[in-house]
């Protein structure tokens, strides 16, 4: 079994506090090497011996993998979770040109329970701006 520090285990602590509370986003912070993905870990365990859903993110291929790796789950890019193919659409270019291909993408309906948790690895990566 697996013997978390003593600020490992205020973390999943304070992450029991938040399924319990009111507050919608939980923010785990630390820098390199300090065991946020062994945390991430114990919160998705955690997550599945009560039942509850969950759906790991992140905002590039290689970190899905990554995350995916190192907690024994499935992980998926940001994109794909909340984007769908909507179709491709040719774009006709001028006589003799080459024609482009656009793909286009629509939010998908979110169809997860109203108690799925959401993880989002790399988060930092992810822009604030609109």
């Amino acid at each position: 079994m697996l013997q978390l520090t003593s600020s490992q285990r205020d973390a999943v602590a304070a992450f029991k506090a938040f399924l319990e509370g009111p507050a919608q986003v939980f923010i785990l912070r630390g820098a390199a090497g300090t065991g946020k993905t062994t945390l991430v870990a114990e919160f998705l365990q955690y997550l599945r011996a009560q039942n509850r859903e969950s759906t790991l993110m992140a905002p590039t291929g290689r970190a899905a993998f990554i995350i995916a790796q190192k907690t024994r789950h499935a992980a998926s890019t940001i994109h794909r979770a909340i984007y769908a193919l909507k179709g491709i659409k040719s774009a006709a270019g001028a006589e003799g040109a080459d024609t482009s291909l656009h793909s286009l993408f629509t939010l998908k309906t979110n169809e997860d329970s109203t108690d799925t948790v959401y993880f989002v690895d790399e988060a930092s990566m992810v822009s604030d701006a609109f």
